[in-house]
């Protein structure tokens, strides 16, 4: 029993650190910005490089951002799963889709509160 609660104990304090590097700033930001992408560009050159130009190098269904009302986002992750289908996103790939998100394509309707708050998840930040 003795065992176990020092066992225990260890492996507390092993995730403590661990936590506590990752929220002190210890750790180095190699993350990638969404699983799956084929995007090199690290979290900290995405903050510094989110301009129109950087956006449109960004223009396939396997490297999908788009901008939003000035914000940018990488869907390249979502395509598959969009409920209209990936083909509706893809001519939107590299390019600014305010005009195509907020009118559904052209249908004239708006999309979802739902969609606006999943949007957020892939959200890379503000256009410069």
């Amino acid at each position: 029993m003795a065992t176990l609660i020092v066992l225990s104990g260890f492996f507390l304090l092993s995730a403590g650190v661990i936590v506590a590097g990752k929220f002190a700033g210890n750790q180095k930001k190699t993350d990638p910005v969404v699983a799956g992408t084929n995007s090199s560009i690290e979290k900290t050159d995405i903050t510094n490089n989110l301009t129109s130009s950087e956006v449109t190098k960004h223009n396939s269904p396997t490297n999908c951002w788009m901008i939003i009302s000035q914000n940018v986002y990488d869907f390249t992750s979502f395509l598959q799963s969009h409920p209209g289908g990936e083909a509706i996103m893809q001519p939107f790939c590299g390019k600014d889709a305010t005009a195509a998100y907020q009118t559904m394509g052209g249908m004239g309707r708006s999309h979802s509160t739902r969609a606006d708050e999943m949007m957020r998840s892939y959200s890379l930040g503000k256009l410069q």
